[in-house]
């Protein structure tokens, strides 16, 4: 029976879900291990075994990574309710667990283990830039893209393009488009750089990868404002023999089992166009049931089970926004509203006068 190991910091409703649609598959051949790592570290190290509470965890055919995020080696994040001498000692723990944390995915690594994914394709995605400069390097189609906080060098790119997308240039982050009010203000000296990218014709598909191979695509239609207020659309489409290509090469290139690539499909040409690679997707935001069958699939292929990857739905479904948002949209209403009745009694006070 193959066992499988769920890393995360908490077990939250992917991690626990995905454990239970495994064990269901396969009775005992999933746990979940929290990394949060409060007090002891709760593996230890021998030449034959590496224990974590408990279980030895060379064991392990394949260990699922969530939530290994990549922190900056020298500058702790700003805290200003901390004075310097806590802001230190909490910076280096942090530091301490995510080296402790490499080193174990590591060796699980050096002993045999399958990581989805491993711990230097975490940090690689963490360097947007470099991980789809790597890629148009091994000859992907890339859209054309710089990382700086030159204003001078952001006019020029964005000279002569119709739209210019962009996004940070670390960690996760949208794809969105750079007005001129926003390169006023991401373009200035200390800013931090960001990406500017040229955009491609055609449709957004995000395709959810296993081992080159995908599980489930959607091409995506973009939030809308009426009523009921949604997110985004998605409409699973089968992809053509050029992008599954294009899918396979992508995860050949970082050394990715499982994520998620969002991509543009070329009108003329027909090329995927790669602006993302995401190697610890997350699938919650997926309407029902497509997000109980991508997890199903995930579960089969990390047992070793054949998995059907046909069309499940044909027709558009939608995520409805979150009610805080809907809420929101309510309250200005209403304020605009009472400020127009203030404005227009006002304007006939004026006119009897």
């Amino acid at each position: 029976m193959a066992k499988v190991g769920v890393f995360g910091r908490r077990p939250d409703r992917q991690s626990r879900e995905l454990v239970e649609s495994l064990n269901r598959i396969e009775p005992g051949s999933a746990r979940f291990f929290p990394t949060h790592l409060n007090g002891r570290p709760p593996a230890s190290l021998s030449e034959e075994a590496l224990i974590w509470d408990g279980e030895d965890l060379t064991g392990l055919d394949t260990a699922v990574v969530r939530g290994f995020t990549f922190e900056y080696p020298v500058v702790p994040r700003a805290r200003m309710d901390q004075d310097w001498s806590l802001w230190q000692i909490h910076h280096v723990q942090d530091q301490q667990k995510y080296s402790f944390l490499f080193s174990v995915y590591a060796e699980l690594a050096r002993r045999g283990v399958i990581l989805c994914n491993a711990a230097d394709a975490h940090a690689l995605s963490f360097m947007k830039f470099e991980q789809l400069q790597r890629l148009r390097r091994a000859g992907l189609h890339v859209a054309e893209m710089i990382c700086t906080n030159d204003a001078h060098r952001a006019e020029t790119f964005s000279a002569g393009r119709e739209t210019v997308l962009w996004r940070p240039a670390t960690g996760r982050g949208a794809w969105q488009l750079c007005l001129e009010k926003q390169r006023r203000h991401l373009f200035v000296d200390g800013a931090p750089p960001v990406m500017l990218a040229d955009t491609i014709r055609g449709p957004l598909i995000r395709a959810y990868v296993f081992a080159g191979r995908s599980l489930m695509a959607f091409k995506l239609g973009f939030p809308a404002c009426r009523p009921l207020e949604t997110l985004e659309v998605f409409l699973q489409v089968e992809l053509p023999i050029a992008v599954e290509t294009a899918l396979r090469k992508v995860a050949d290139v970082l050394g990715v089992r499982w994520a998620m690539v969002s991509l543009v499909q070329e009108e003329m040409s027909g090329h995927a166009w790669i602006y993302d690679v995401d190697v610890d997707p997350h699938y919650d935001c997926l309407p029902e049931p497509l997000r109980g069958a991508l997890q199903e699939r995930l579960a089969r292929c990390l047992l070793g089970r054949e998995v059907e990857t046909a069309v499940i739905s044909d027709t558009p479904l939608e995520r409805q926004s979150i009610l805080l948002r809907r809420m929101l949209r309510v309250l200005f209403d209403m304020e605009a509203s009472k400020y127009a009745a203030t404005s227009a009694s006002n304007a006939g006070q004026t006119e009897r006068s």
